[in-house]
């Protein structure tokens, strides 16, 4: 089935085979390379950042905070049934100074302690291959990150903890290709830890408090959905 792509050159509007519209293709009037689908998603990203896109969401995020009580959301949350989503903004903001100091020094471990450490040993072991490690930890936080977006941490670096353990018994714990899984493994969990941690202590925070609640509804923070919505 053909799709219908738009040139970012020319803004011609032209129709391409389904099977190409993830590929590069050159636009019949001006000659210009462009993927269809990248094309259509970032016309769809840079649409959510208009004041009338934000202005309109907000007003959909309040529509659905109506009428709900804290005591409702405690309930729900003490069985199951409901829950938050942040759309501008973090959990962090929801979170108090001693818990965002906590959350802060996750962060420090996976995103910054591979600069420092990785060089460290590398240099002890005179061994420049080692600063990969670096590198490792990075993949970790990539695969980390969309596990916490796909909300599916099985499907997106669920396999690092089997290659580290697996490298560890068939080339031992001081090869560097265990070194590079052991980093990517750290950068992963850790990070993967943060975002729980941060989650966990949002909501604790919006049950503990019907002002923190009242607060994050009002000046639409969260967005309180139901889990059969």
């Amino acid at each position: 089935m053909n799709q219908k792509a738009i040139c970012p050159e020319c803004m011609k509007v032209f129709e391409v085979p389904g099977e190409d519209f993830n590929t590069i293709i050159s636009c019949f009037t001006c000659g210009a390379g462009f993927n269809p689908l990248k094309e259509l998603t970032r016309a769809a990203l840079e649409s959510t950042k208009t004041p009338e896109f934000q202005a309109s969401f907000k007003e959909h995020i309040s529509e659905r905070n109506k009428n709900i009580s804290h005591k409702e959301f405690v309930a729900g949350v003490e069985n199951g049934t409901m829950g938050f989503k942040c759309f501008f903004g973090e959990p962090f903001q929801l979170l108090t100074i001693p818990q965002k100091k906590i959350f802060a020094l996750f962060v420090i471990f996976y995103k910054f302690a591979p600069f420092v450490l990785v060089p460290i040993w590398a240099y002890h072991e005179r061994n420049w291959w080692i600063l990969f490690g670096i590198a490792a930890s990075q993949f970790g936080i990539f695969l980390a990150a969309r596990a916490a977006v796909r909300g599916a941490k099985s499907a997106s670096g669920g396999f690092l903890p089997f290659v580290f353990i697996g490298l560890w018994i068939a080339t031992g714990i001081r090869s560097i290709e265990t070194f590079y899984s052991l980093w990517a493994l750290w950068s992963w969990a850790l990070f993967l830890i943060a975002e729980d941690y941060q989650r966990h202590c949002a909501t604790q925070n919006l049950v503990a408090s019907s002002a923190v609640f009242d607060d994050a509804v009002t000046n639409q923070k969260v967005m309180i959905v139901r889990r059969d919505d």
